[in-house]
């Protein structure tokens, strides 16, 4: 019974690592880059959720009551995307062997960055 109630986390679990997983050999400034662009896309998601909830009018969707639906979902799908590519720097940054503080510093700005970004569109969007 043991063995029925691992197999689930194992499959989360491999299926978050295949997520996360990258070569440290294929880590440049590119990637660095595209990791850097995928904060910007994830608060671009956010952003695009918060602005459908404050004008809801601009929404092309086919049943109209669903807009909040969309919005909450956006917001959340952009929160959940920048949380997993937090994740993934402190993963990557582990695996190199860096000093700890290095990754938690560098990670916790950009996961900041993003956030104040968001934060930001959000008090000019309600002013």
């Amino acid at each position: 019974m043991s063995d029925n109630n691992r197999k689930p986390q194992k499959t989360s679990e491999r299926f978050l690592r295949h997520i996360l997983e990258v070569d440290p050999q294929k880590i440049d400034l590119k990637f660095i880059f595209d990791h850097i662009r995928n904060y910007g896309i994830a608060a671009t998601v956010m952003i695009a959720g918060a602005f459908l909830a404050r004008h809801p009018e601009a929404s092309t969707g086919l049943i109209p009551s669903f807009d909040p639906f969309w919005s909450i979902f956006l917001i959340f799908l952009g929160f959940l995307l920048n949380i997993l590519n937090l994740v993934q720097a402190i993963w990557i940054l582990t695996k190199l062997k860096l000093h700890i503080l290095v990754y938690v510093v560098f990670s916790i700005l950009l996961f900041m960055a993003t956030s104040t970004l968001f934060v930001t569109y959000i008090k000019q969007a309600w002013a």
